[in-house]
């Protein structure tokens, strides 16, 4: 283990979350729809958006507990704490659209299933694993590769079942919604963050590692690969953006905690905006199909969502459970 003083702002990262949740909405939001060669080939390519960031909150994480001096089960039991208000705040204001959109509708399978291994709420289920998966690798931490290979057995078993359907239970149940499925992604960011003399970050070379990430994206059109180049693109990623060669400023800080509103609150966004038009639109009407004009649609919502984020940080002084909401 490195004796390397800990980066407490690490900007590539910062701005790296950012443009994930950006490509997040982008996803939700189904740009380019409308001509299907560029949204398969988008689609492949931002695949990586949750995997890249469930790896980087592991290595941050894991950064700390491997790498500091502190109270590693203070620590431990801090971020969990504040995972858990994250959760339950955005849970609490968002339970109309739950309510509309899933229990209303949900039968009592999907509902315990949801409220166990999913989530009742959209894209939630994101903090869900973070807080189980987290929970997960540092009750093992000292077994952590033994956790990496098994991690990618179920990892690639699951992608691979979703492919050929030789498990069609297993397919029944979402298993992209549920922690064990991205618990790979968790041990690529611990062990970044665990075996630094492996992986020397200076030495590496961006050029060569945009290269084969490329390869691996347009390969993944042809061959069934998809799979491997979604787990392979945060080690490929990681080094260039940790590296970038600028100084830390409170801007950096602002896009990290901006990354983390654009995601939750774009699931509410994208409900009114579509609802919106399908309640007060005709769909024949040349409003309605320029409003869900998947372009528009999406830069209408990024905009209202940074717009959102702004009053949020530009107000967490002035009212303090703000900041709960990042």
């Amino acid at each position: 283990m490195t004796t390397t003083s800990i980066k407490k702002t690490i900007p590539g990262l910062d701005i790296l979350k950012f443009v994930l949740a950006i490509l997040i909405i982008s996803a939700h939001c189904s740009l380019f729809e409308e001509f299907p060669q560029i949204h398969i080939l988008w689609g492949t390519l931002i695949s990586i958006a949750i995997p890249i960031f469930f790896s980087i909150s592991s290595y941050l994480f894991f950064n700390k507990i491997y790498n500091s001096s502190s109270n590693s089960i203070s620590t431990f039991i801090h971020y969990i704490k504040r995972l858990a208000i994250l959760f339950t705040i955005w849970y609490i204001l968002m339970t109309p659209m739950t309510y509309y959109k899933f229990y209303s509708v949900a039968t009592f399978k999907e509902t315990v299933f949801a409220i166990f291994l999913s989530c009742c709420f959209n894209g939630y289920w994101f903090i869900k694993a973070l807080i189980i998966n987290t929970t997960i690798l540092y009750l093992f931490r000292k077994h952590l590769l033994a956790c990496f290979f098994l991690a990618m057995i179920i990892f690639l078993y699951c992608s691979y079942n979703n492919i050929y359907n030789f498990n069609p239970f297993l397919n029944s149940i979402h298993p992209y919604y549920s922690f064990y499925y991205h618990l790979a992604y968790f041990c690529w960011g611990a062990l970044f963050a665990r075996f630094k003399g492996i992986i020397d970050f200076t030495k590496w070379n961006s050029c060569l590692l945009i290269t084969i990430w490329l390869a691996l994206l347009i390969t993944s059109q042809y061959f069934r690969i998809e799979p491997i180049y979604r787990l392979i693109s945060f080690p490929l990623l990681f080094p260039i953006f940790y590296n970038l060669r600028i100084s830390p400023t409170p801007i950096y800080k602002k896009m990290r905690d901006t990354s983390i509103i654009l995601y939750m609150i774009q699931f509410l966004l994208i409900w009114l905006y579509n609802g919106g038009c399908e309640l007060y639109l005709e769909s024949s009407t040349s409003l309605f199909r320029i409003l869900q004009f998947s372009p528009v649609r999406f830069l209408t919502i990024l905009s209202i969502a940074l717009f959102f984020a702004w009053l949020i940080l530009r107000n967490e002084n002035k009212y303090q459970w703000l900041k709960f909401l990042h």
